[in-house]
């Protein structure tokens, strides 16, 4: 880290176990994000997310990419640390040898495009000395600038589902055991990481293993048949049941996320995923399934949006209330984002003028170097002062010259 700079005064920088370390002794002035008393509050409220999170996480900020994760992310890498070893690296040299399956998706949430959800995604990856097929469940969401909208970065949520995915396999082998072998089947299946259901051709649920009931408490004759949607919470059941049903009818899977009770009576968010079964005949023979919790995940994202929301509301309170006339542009065209009471009374304009591209706002400054100015300060980065400089505006239908001070920056 820059010498100039005192890591334990920015306190979003501290705690994050190993990976907040890093990221305090790292030298930030080489990247091109600059060093943290340069970074925007939004990403300094990511980072903190980031790296307090129990959560496996990502940050790609900037149009470089610069990559940050935390420590929750660190197992899914095996043995072999290499490809993160030097923090603040460019996320498309990171990842070049699978660039072409997750860049387009990324460039895509940079371009402005929707979060992205994808589930077992098969994406593999070096470790431990090789490439390894591993599966991911992960989101792509935009983190947006909280002044104009634009994407300042992308974060990534994500899990490793290797194991799950493995599982899954095998729960869509047990289906071509004979039922008649029901005990051997029942300790397979109870010897599951994961909660696996099976129906009938009606939709009524006549299998789901030890985990189930332990989680929920549910007993056997509670769950079963139709059961099991009771133990969804409340708000959830009537969409729970309205796609499972569809599901079994059309004979095509099934997905569906909601909030499933627990036995100290809290509810956590979960996937529930199943697939039609057919006998050799291609007879419909139910559905089997399984339920994964991702309650971590949906709270992590909830707080990451609360807080960008956050943080732009702040942004705005500053502008409205600043002792002086104050205004913010974006774009070419400057247009005009945010401007307090004393900025419009200086103009002689209304709200009405928000959101318009500055000559549309106030037609009679074409013409006049105002526009040109902004333009310049924009692609040149400096400041431009100015006192006393004279500008022809019209107030209540009158036009006259006003002269100002004023600062472009």
């Amino acid at each position: 880290m820059n010498n100039s700079l005192k890591h334990n005064d920015f306190a979003f920088l501290k705690g994050g176990g190993n990976m907040g370390e890093l990221i305090r002794n790292h030298d930030w002035s080489k990247t091109s994000i600059g060093t943290p008393d340069q970074w925007p509050a939004n990403l300094k409220t990511m980072v903190a997310t980031v790296v307090a999170a129990r959560f496996p996480m990502f940050l790609w900020w900037g149009p470089d990419l610069i990559q940050f994760y935390n420590d929750a992310f660190q197992p899914s890498l095996g043995g072999d640390d290499k490809r993160f070893s030097s923090l603040g690296r460019n996320g498309r040299e990171a990842w070049k040898d699978i660039w072409t399956t997750i860049g387009p998706m990324i460039e895509g949430i940079l371009d402005g495009n929707e979060a992205t959800w994808n589930e077992d995604v098969l994406i593999p990856i070096f470790r431990n000395g090789h490439y390894e097929d591993v599966h991911w469940t992960f989101s792509y969401s935009p983190v947006p600038n909280p002044v104009d909208g634009s994407v300042d970065g992308v974060l990534c949520t994500c899990t490793e589902t290797t194991q799950t995915v493995a599982r899954l396999k095998k729960a869509e082998e047990l289906e071509k055991i004979n039922f008649t072998r029901e005990e051997y089947f029942r300790n397979l299946t109870d010897s599951v990481p994961a909660v696996l259901w099976i129906t009938e051709p009606d939709g009524s649920c006549t299998y789901l293993n030890r985990q189930w009931y332990d989680i929920t408490g549910q007993t056997h004759e509670a769950a079963l048949g139709f059961g099991w949607i009771s133990a969804t919470h409340p708000e959830d059941q009537e969409e729970v049941g309205k796609r499972f049903e569809i599901a079994n009818r059309e004979h095509t899977s099934f997905t569906a996320t909601y909030r499933l009770l627990q036995k100290d009576g809290a509810y956590r968010w979960t996937i529930d995923k199943g697939s039609p079964r057919f006998d050799a005949q291609g007879n419909y023979l139910g559905m089997i399934g399984t339920v994964v919790d991702v309650h971590e995940q949906f709270v992590i994202e909830d707080a990451a949006k609360d807080a960008i929301r956050a943080s732009e509301l702040k942004f705005r309170l500053l502008i409205e209330e600043a002792p002086v006339a104050t205004c913010f542009y974006t774009g070419m065209d400057m247009n005009i984002e945010v401007a307090n009471q004393m900025m419009l009374d200086l103009w002689g304009k209304d709200n009405s003028i928000i959101g318009k591209a500055l000559y549309e706002a106030i037609p009679e400054l074409e013409g006049q170097p105002f526009l040109e100015i902004l333009q310049n300060v924009l692609t040149s980065g400096e400041t431009y002062y100015a006192k006393n400089t004279p500008a022809t505006i019209e107030k209540n239908g009158v036009l006259d010259t006003y002269y100002f001070d004023f600062t472009y920056k």
